[in-house]
């Protein structure tokens, strides 16, 4: 075979998101599905909100903090994988 083109270090952490990434696919899709369940039982977006934060009381109450780091950091992974492109990164 050819040779990885990472260190020891890098490599060990490739591996690790590998065998990750079945896991985390499942949980973000059961996740997924629980919110858009959220989504269609409510009738307005306060609504929404209260049945996110009861749904995810881990948040502390701040719930419009945690949607907009969020969607920060689904902007910047978004961006990212624009620029770097499917052959560069």
């Amino acid at each position: 075979g050819q040779a990885s083109p990472h260190t020891a270090a890098q490599q060990a952490v490739e591996d690790l998101i590998a065998r990750s990434l079945p896991a985390g696919k499942a949980a973000l899709t059961t996740m997924a599905s629980e919110i858009l369940d959220l989504v269609a039982k409510a009738e307005t977006p306060e609504d929404l909100e209260l049945l996110l934060a009861e749904a995810c009381p881990d948040l502390g109450g701040d719930l419009e903090t945690a949607l907009e780091a969020g969607l920060l950091a689904a902007d910047l992974t978004g961006r990212y994988a624009v620029v770097k492109g499917p052959d560069r990164g």
